[in-house]
């Protein structure tokens, strides 16, 4: 029961619709086809990708995922950078990406759950593997799927495609001890 108190998922129900998330501890969202890492800074509310590990001493890739009812028949989540009050929320179509056409620019904010583009529908990309959630984000507010290929920004679809491992983030929980340190 290391970390499990700390990083697990608690889901507990109220009915199909009504779940509710808690990942806690911070972990990194590892994007599954680049390997790299979700990066937020606090004080420029930029988000983007970087390598994994580097300058992440101050917490810039820990991320939690918090219920952000009334979930939707997905479980609906603020993607929330960890000791913070900063969400990312995906911006208008066309904001993102140039060569992506209706894309959004995707940062961060001060998390407002009454902000639709901050709520993000959380599905299953893959089975789990070991501590590893294989997770897919999909925000209603902009209609956009989280991807990480050329950048963090929110590609146009109406879903996600569990099969583009650029839209498939690795969540890695129960990497933190008891005491909060890392593994």
């Amino acid at each position: 029961m290391v970390a499990a108190a700390i990083a697990a998922a608690a889901l507990t129900s109220t009915g199909a619709a009504q779940a509710h998330i808690v990942w806690t501890a911070g972990a990194e969202l590892v994007n599954h086809h680049t390997g790299g890492c979700l990066y937020g800074n606090r004080n420029t509310e930029v988000a983007k990708m970087v390598q994994c590990g580097l300058d992440a001493a101050d917490g810039s890739q820990d991320w939690e995922l918090v219920s952000a009812r009334p979930d939707t028949g997905y479980a609906n989540v603020q993607i929330r950078l960890y000791f913070s009050n900063l969400c990312l929320v995906a911006y208008g179509h066309g904001t993102g990406p140039g060569q992506i056409g209706g894309s959004s620019d995707v940062e961060l904010a001060t998390c407002d759950s009454n902000d639709p583009s901050q709520i993000w529908a959380m599905t299953s990309a893959a089975p789990r593997t070991g501590n590893y959630a294989h997770l897919n984000f999909f925000t209603f507010g902009q209609r956009t799927c989280l991807d990480g290929g050329i950048g963090v920004y929110g590609f146009p679809e109406e879903g996600c495609n569990a099969g583009n491992n650029y839209q498939e983030w690795d969540y890695h929980h129960g990497q933190f001890n008891d005491d909060g340190s890392r593994i």
